[in-house]
């Protein structure tokens, strides 16, 4: 049995890969594929935590990679070259199996497990999550004429999943992490609205978006274990702040 559980990570992956290639080319069936695919992702987190035998609460871990693979299935329905739509689908399934594989390392294989990893690989997934949705979001706004206070709605419970997530996977206590959930996601929603009327792309009020809440993540995160130093708070505080004027500066304004 141990033998099959190694395989999963590279197995889930492949699945992953196969799924969401095939939502590039039969878009018409873009339900049912994305349903197996998330389905095939749940399923080799399930079975290599042994549904809860060997991880407890797995199913809070598995927000991360579901929520992956729909975050990228809903960019990839704004994108039209077909190398990266490719792109896009390997490196989901290369995230999810690497995810999966520091499941594995931590259950099965601790010193092998590289101390955080788990932590940092869902801060990966949860920054290239919001991106993807907030693409998705504004995209939805910008031909559909989609409310922006309906999108604004389902980017508020997402937000609060992510930092929910992040700061549970990170040992936060429970109430703790609730509470800044719910904290960060009316800030970041407030943020969403803000950035919906400027005038520059979806993909560029995206990305702005993904900046702050990375910067809202990194330093809520140092603050609750106790980390966040004038040095960090500087850190991120610059890093932050290049990224977003590199972004406006770069930007066509329409």
């Amino acid at each position: 049995m141990i033998l099959f559980k190694r395989t999963l990570p590279i197995l889930t992956g492949l699945v992953a890969f196969l799924g969401l290639f095939l939502i590039s080319w039969w878009q018409d069936h873009i339900w049912i594929l994305l349903a197996l695919t998330v389905l095939a992702v749940i399923l080799g987190l399930g079975v290599l935590a042994g549904w809860g035998a060997d991880l407890e609460r797995w199913g809070v871990i598995a927000i991360s990679p579901t929520l992956f693979v729909v975050a990228a299935v809903a960019f990839m329905l704004f994108v039209q070259e077909t190398w990266l739509l490719i792109m896009i689908s390997a490196v989901t399934a290369v995230f999810i199996a690497l995810f999966l594989e520091h499941v594995f390392r931590f259950i099965f294989a601790p010193g092998l497990y590289q101390p955080y990893a788990l932590e940092h690989t869902s801060i990966v997934l949860h920054i290239a999550s919001v991106y993807f949705f907030t693409t998705m979001f504004y995209g939805l706004n910008t031909f559909l004429h989609v409310p922006i206070w309906l999108l604004a709605l389902i980017f508020f419970v997402l937000a609060i999943a992510y930092v929910y997530e992040t700061l549970w996977v990170s040992k936060i206590p429970a109430a703790i992490a609730a509470s800044m959930a719910l904290l960060g996601g009316w800030l970041l929603v407030q943020l969403f609205v803000a950035i919906s009327f400027l005038p520059t792309s979806f993909f560029v009020n995206a990305a702005l978006v993904s900046v702050v809440f990375y910067v809202f993540l990194g330093v809520v995160r140092a603050r609750l274990l106790q980390r966040l130093s004038e040095e960090v708070t500087r850190r991120y505080a610059i890093f932050g702040a290049a990224l977003f004027v590199l972004i406006l500066v770069t930007a066509q304004w329409v």
